[in-house]
């Protein structure tokens, strides 16, 4: 689905996901053909979520207008994806699939929460915008440089992928941006997404580190591969070539 906000075409969603989430499903023991079925009918929203390549192309050619279509498709989108959630479920639950991660309350909280701030976030700029009266290119930039902040503090998973979607549609039908501008905004929002993600990922990295203290090697053994009782060894240096 969130795939499906960001390519606007089945085609793309079946390509670009296909590999990836069949192989994350065999190896969570999903059947192959259970696996393909599941890529191939999610794939179709890829038409429906907005941004869709198609409906940009009927309201071209119709004379219809573009955000008003992006409009008409989000509540078929999510019904489909809510449609196709619970029947993986179903079987995922009757024959045992997926059932490595164990089930948390803190980890369904979080995951909750995460969905508050993506709903009030939208609805806290429109206020600001419309009832306020406050300029809307730089409200959604502080609103940005707020999300951004809050997902660096608090770690959030799914707040910023999630909420590419309602960037588009909430900037088009807003007019801060044109149907075009709004790829520029999505890829610029990717960047700062990929950015932020990356610095995470490498602050704990540095901190693992950190706080792991360096051991020297232990003494090479005499011969390689060591012997299971002597575990730590350094492999002997290579000899040089003559």
């Amino acid at each position: 689905m969130v795939f499906a906000g960001m390519s606007g075409t089945a085609i793309a969603d079946a390509a670009g996901l296909g590999t990836i989430e069949i192989k994350a499903m065999k190896d969570h023991g999903y059947d192959t053909e259970f696996a393909v079925g599941v890529t191939a009918a999610s794939a179709t929203l890829g038409p429906i979520i907005p941004p869709s390549l198609p409906f940009v192309i009927y309201g071209m050619m119709a004379n219809v207008s573009v955000g008003a279509l992006f409009l008409a498709g989000i509540l078929p989108g999510v019904m489909m994806a809510v449609l196709m959630m619970l029947t993986v479920a179903y079987f995922a639950h009757k024959n045992g699939w997926g059932g490595d991660i164990k089930f948390e309350w803190p980890r369904v909280l979080k995951a909750l929460a995460e969905t508050a701030v993506v709903v009030l976030w939208p609805l806290s700029l429109w206020f600001l915008i419309v009832k306020v009266g406050l300029q809307p290119q730089l409200t959604v930039l502080g609103g940005a440089v707020v999300l951004f902040t809050l997902d660096r503090i608090f770690r959030f998973q799914a707040v910023l992928p999630i909420m590419t979607p309602v960037l588009l549609i909430g900037g088009m039908t807003t007019g801060i941006f044109t149907p075009t501008e709004g790829a520029i905004a999505a890829c610029l929002w990717a960047i700062g997404r990929a950015s932020s993600g990356t610095a995470r990922s490498t602050g704990s990295r540095s901190s693992r580190c950190r706080s792991t203290p360096w051991k020297p090697p232990r003494p090479c053994c005499s011969s390689w591969p060591p012997p299971a009782s002597s575990a730590g060894c350094s492999p002997p240096p290579a000899s040089p070539r003559r």
